[in-house]
């Protein structure tokens, strides 16, 4: 979490100084930065991410909700005022700003066999819930695998039968879904569909990636592989070897709600308007990076600044700070649709994603765009302080 408190650290600077001269001085008081430091803990938000990467928090499911709560019941200890939990109906249909509403997911059970030509377990919900790919619909399917390539374009089908078949692909899922079952027939999807290329992303063939499918389309699943598997399945197939699979999958695709839970520090001033703290709540069961890094970042941000305002080593800021933990994108849209008086006071926003990797294993660069001291300028040529 080496780079949550930087970040964590950087953004108080905005919160608790008077901007004068920054390029000359320390923005923020010696002997304040001292009690931020030693008030900082590293054991509180493991402990919270250990909880969140328990659950496979996909927006609109039970396991997202009760990460919510889990949010919800930590922000009350900690001392936030106003801490509430709001739910946004969806049903594919409502519009919240310029975002439409998705749809809700149940799922019970999930499992991918290899029937022929040998007995192997592919994919099981109950233990990896990673193979399944989001919004799939029940099934219970036994088939022949056809291998479509890419699978998302039509001349990937061309002299291909795969009605009443699964298809073997690794192109955007929802592509996939509507040309290979909504258009020509297919039961299922397996995919190895890498979804996110990056530096590091073809250096293990065996990490399974996550997957999800339009849920407004009535009817299909999908399995996620690892690249090996994917490849092996080819290779046999390519050699006139038949390979049939057995899928079942109990699960419903329909209306639900997002759920949003916020709560705030409330400032000597309301009519200066917020500054908020913001992350995604979602993601799949074990990811702890993205983005349950983010989420108890500001949750610890939030500990941090009520607790030391409460005893009194900290006074109180001038703006407000709300913190808001939600479904990614979706889940702010609904909420500052619901809340245009927000929207108004909104100053700035202090958004955390994916802080907690290691830069050397995802063999990435720390960017930071539109930092505290861009804010400071912008600000103290206004005439006005970050308090």
């Amino acid at each position: 979490m080496v780079l949550s408190f930087r970040c964590l650290l950087s953004a108080f600077v905005l919160l608790f100084t008077t901007v004068s001269g920054f390029a000359q001085q320390p923005l923020l008081p010696s002997e304040q930065w001292v009690k931020l430091r030693d008030e900082a803990s590293g054991a509180a938000p493991y402990e919270n991410l250990r909880y969140l990467t328990r659950l496979h928090r996909v927006p609109a499911t039970a396991e997202f909700d009760q990460a919510a709560q889990f949010i919800l019941e930590r922000a009350r200890e900690y001392g936030l005022a106003e801490v509430q939990s709001e739910q946004f109906p969806i049903d594919g249909k409502t519009q919240y700003g310029l975002m439409r509403s998705y749809l809700g997911w149940k799922v019970e059970a999930g499992q991918l066999w290899e029937v022929r030509p040998q007995h192997l377990l592919l994919g099981d919900w109950a233990t990896d819930p990673i193979r399944l790919a989001d919004y799939s619909h029940s099934a219970d399917v036994e088939a022949a695998l056809v291998d479509v390539g890419d699978g998302s374009h039509e001349s990937d089908y061309r002299n291909k039968d795969v009605r009443g078949k699964i298809v073997l692909a690794d192109g955007v899922l929802a592509r996939v879904q509507e040309l290979a079952v909504r258009q020509h027939g297919a039961v299922g999807i397996v995919s190895d569909m890498p979804n996110q290329i990056t530096a590091w992303s073809g250096l293990d063939r065996t990490i399974v990636r996550w997957g999800h499918l339009d849920a407004r389309e009535p009817a299909g699943f999908a399995f996620m592989i690892s690249r090996d598997t994917a490849a092996s399945l080819r290779t046999q197939l390519a050699a006139g070897e038949p390979i049939v699979l057995s899928a079942k999958v109990k699960a419903e695709v329909g209306p639900g709600q997002w759920t949003v839970v916020s709560g705030v520090i409330p400032g000597t001033d309301p009519a200066s308007g917020e500054i908020v703290y913001s992350c995604h709540l979602d993601h799949e069961r074990p990811g702890a990076n993205d983005n349950g890094s983010g989420c108890v970042t500001i949750l610890e941000s939030a500990r941090i600044i009520a607790r030391l305002i409460s005893n009194g080593q900290l006074p109180r800021p001038k703006r407000t700070l709300r913190f808001v933990w939600g479904p990614e994108i979706e889940g702010t849209m609904a909420y500052l649709s619901r809340h245009p008086e927000i929207r108004k006071r909104l100053r700035a926003n202090i958004h955390m994603d994916m802080v907690g990797g290691d830069p050397f294993k995802n063999k990435s660069i720390f960017h930071v765009t539109r930092h505290s001291v861009v804010a400071a300028e912008f600000c103290h040529r206004r005439g006005r302080d970050l308090r």
